[in-house]
């Protein structure tokens, strides 16, 4: 059976954690144009809109609170690889409506971000590492240094993420 060295595994999870504790902090800053945002993508019922913006909240904080407990970093793993298959899922099916001028409010709302293809593959390369971290680890106590590393591997990945978004977004914004 494949197994995951725990370092990988807690390295995927503490930045999972970052991503998923930013994007709560996000939407419960702006709650209103968070619920108008994912009511404008169409996907949900606008009835249903004010609830679903609840349970994506809450199961970004379960994700958070799992990932950083090691007895069940592999659940919250899943979890949020779910989570971002269905972010995958909502920008594909809103670019293949034609339906780009989507804020995706990944950046901030208000910043009228509008959808593209690249944030659907990078959601689905974010949710492939986040499987991965879902995997059984190999039986290893994580010490002290491997603690460093984990920061420090954590802290690149979200510089990364920042650059990436804004290196896409900005190449994008001057056509």
């Amino acid at each position: 059976m494949l197994a995951l060295e725990p370092l990988i595994q807690a390295t995927i999870a503490s930045a999972l954690a970052l991503l998923f504790a930013s994007a709560a902090i996000h939407k419960l800053r702006d709650w209103s144009r968070y619920r108008e945002t994912l009511a404008n993508y169409r996907l949900l019922p606008l009835t249903l809109a004010p609830g679903g913006a609840v349970m994506v909240v809450a199961a970004e904080i379960a994700v958070v609170v799992g990932c950083v407990l090691p007895a069940t970093r592999s659940v919250a793993a899943a979890g949020g690889g779910g989570l971002l298959l269905l972010y995958a899922a909502a920008m594909s099916i809103n670019l293949r409506r034609g339906r780009v001028l989507v804020d995706c409010g990944c950046g901030g709302f208000g910043q009228r971000q509008p959808l593209e293809w690249w944030m659907v593959r990078r959601n689905l390369l974010l949710a492939t590492l986040a499987l991965l971290a879902a995997l059984p680890v190999t039986m290893r106590n994580l010490g002290w240094s491997d603690l460093f590393i984990v920061t420090c591997a954590s802290a690149s990945a979200a510089g990364l993420y920042v650059a990436h978004a804004a290196l896409f977004s900005h190449r994008h914004a001057g056509r």
